[in-house]
């Protein structure tokens, strides 16, 4: 929901910035205040509008009955210590196998 607020508030700010030249001259806080209202209502329809962030890949792995969630924590842990995306420790791991990681990650980006 913080994603969905912060990119509500970036449309708005954008949408406020280049619509600057018909807007009255406000001081600065009230260019905020607007700004954020504007986001606010961006926020609001893209709530409304179904919008939603795709789901992790452990959850869609949980989902489809490939992880346990002892498997996931596993990887999560091994997340905190490397830099590497979960994908790419499960493979490494052997947790997962390439075939099961793409279709996952099809799912993921068909939201």
């Amino acid at each position: 929901m913080m994603t969905r607020i912060f990119q509500g508030i970036g449309i708005g700010g954008l949408t406020l910035f280049g619509l600057r030249g018909l807007l009255p001259e406000l001081p600065g806080s009230g260019m905020l205040l607007l700004i954020l209202a504007a986001g606010a209502v961006a926020a609001l329809l893209i709530y409304l509008t179904g919008a939603r962030e795709p789901a992790p890949v452990g959850a869609l792995a949980r989902q489809m009955g490939l992880l346990t969630e002892e498997e996931i924590e596993n990887i999560l842990n091994l997340q905190e210590k490397r830099s590497e995306k979960f994908g790419e420790i499960a493979l490494a791991e052997e947790f997962l196998t390439k075939r099961q990681l793409s279709r996952i990650l099809e799912l993921k980006t068909a939201g």
